[in-house]
């Protein structure tokens, strides 16, 4: 297959026609045709591919040999901290299902930006902190799966949940408000202390509630029946990223 075959099929994907491709990455529809239909010496130029590369993900090591995904993201995200040149890149590392369809069958290349709502304790519950900042992550909008606003995302504060979720990383919750099908989930709760984030763990013939932390050196909190009015469910954790420049 040449790379004319490879532009036919990529635009059938994409479910545009090809005026539209090609005003997109600004070239003329002759320009385009001359590519498709092998019209030698014509062939993409650079500033062209760069071109397809930046608003259709292209991997263009696809287009041009054939190897690889047709479509490679730059990256699961990035954190802005405005004020500051350095844009963080994101990468997840949670394993969620919707980022692995993401980056295997990608047509969504939009983004959304979700603000830091601020701090949340990996340990003893504490109350929000740095919640008057502005930061934010920037996400593929493919990621989230319900309305934007039902997802909060915070910084972690502390280290209870190592190995798996670091001091640093930034959690992502989807707003629920019930506790049904949640066991042995990471959730954010608000006890009379503070918010935390913590595992979930049911005791049916106690009727308690056990919030776990992932290091055995931290404590473990049990709720009580009489304990759970004073404790609000935020949500469930669905994505987790970690920073690297």
């Amino acid at each position: 297959m040449e790379i004319g075959a490879r532009l036919v099929e990529l635009i059938k994907l994409l479910g545009i026609n090809r005026a539209q491709f090609a005003r997109e990455i600004d070239v003329t529809q002759g320009n385009l045709s001359d590519w498709i239909n092998d019209k030698k010496p014509s062939k993409p130029s650079v500033v062209a591919l760069a071109k397809i590369r930046e608003v259709y993900n292209v991997n263009i090591n696809w287009l041009l040999t054939g190897e690889g995904v047709m479509f490679s993201p730059d990256s699961d995200g990035r954190f802005y901290n405005p004020g500051e040149s350095n844009k963080e890149e994101l990468e997840e590392v949670s394993g969620n299902k919707a980022v692995y369809q993401y980056k295997t069958n990608t047509l969504e290349s939009r983004t959304i930006a979700l603000p830091m709502m601020g701090e949340i304790s990996a340990g003893t519950p504490i109350e929000i902190l740095n919640a008057e900042t502005w930061k934010y992550i920037e996400i593929p909008k493919a990621f989230l799966v319900d309305k934007y606003d039902h997802y909060f995302a915070f910084m972690v504060n502390g280290r209870s949940m190592e190995p798996q979720i670091s001091h640093g990383d930034i959690v992502v919750i989807h707003k629920r408000d019930d506790w049904y099908n949640l066991g042995d989930k990471i959730v954010a709760v608000r006890t009379s202390d503070g918010l935390t984030l913590k595992k979930i763990q049911f005791e049916d013939k106690r009727r308690q509630i056990i919030l776990s932390p992932l290091n055995m050196e931290y404590r473990i909190i049990v709720l009580s029946e009489e304990e759970l009015d004073s404790v609000n469910l935020i949500g469930e954790m669905v994505m987790q990223f970690r920073m690297y420049r």
